[in-house]
Parts: structure tokens; sequence; C-alpha cells
């Protein structure tokens, strides 16, 4: 698990890949970390960010300015592209009782990413890319 020196080996530096790399750094464990991407990107695919997203990000303070830079909804629904019609809806406020945050949030995508880019930077690692080309 990487206490013998050797690096942990995660694959993907998308946002979960980095908040990974992010713990085990601040755990004090090597990292390397492979993606095919030379460097971290400014767009990552992450649509929303969910209540238990957001306490595990809370702990790690990084959580702080998320609400404020994307859009809240306390109310999450689930539609067919194809017919526009609504599937379901989720109201997050029945969550009050459980969790800091009853709401998801929706981090405008590049948000998330661009957040975890500077946080991860301080973490000793290794970044290679498919390609071979590493950093």
């Amino acid at each position: 698990m990487g206490r013998d020196g050797k690096p942990v080996l995660i694959a993907g530096g998308g946002p979960v890949g980095l908040f990974c790399a992010l713990l085990l750094g601040r755990k004090g464990l090597p990292v390397r970390l492979f993606d095919e991407n030379q460097r971290p990107q400014d767009d990552p695919r992450a649509a929303t960010t969910h209540p238990g997203t957001l306490e595990v990000l809370a702990e790690a303070g990084l959580v702080e300015d998320m609400a404020r830079l994307g859009l809240v909804a306390p109310i999450f629904q689930f539609w067919d592209r194809p017919s526009g019609r609504k599937v379901a809806e989720f109201d997050h406020a029945l969550l009050k009782d459980d969790t800091r945050f009853p709401f998801v949030e929706s981090p405008l995508r590049q948000r998330v990413g661009l957040r975890l880019k500077p946080s991860a930077a301080s973490v000793p690692s290794h970044c290679a890319s498919r390609d071979g080309t590493s950093s």
C-alpha cells in the first residue's frame, strides 16, 4: 500500500484520481498518477456533487467555496433526454437531519477540477500519461 516506499498507482487524473492522490499524499504515501492527458483537464465531466461527496470534500478542506462557485440544487431531477420527460425527482431536504449538505451542487463542471489542481499539486507525486511521457 505504499508504506514500503513504492508508490500507490492511481489510474485516471480526473477529480476522483486527483482527490485520491491528494488524500494519500497528505498521509505521506508516495503516489504515481496515470492518465491519458499530460496535465489535469479544465473541464472534468462530473455534472453534480452529491451530499456524501460534499461531506468527504469538507473533511479534506475543499468544499468551502464550491457552493459559492457553483449551483446549489436542493431538488435533483432525472430527465429522459430523447423524450424530454422527467423520470424522477428527489428533494434533498429529506436529508437535512443526516448531512450538512442537503443538496446537490453543480460545480459548473470545471470548478471541481480547478479547485483540486492546486491542492493536488502540493502532493509529491509523479504523473505519467498513456504515451509514456511523464512529469
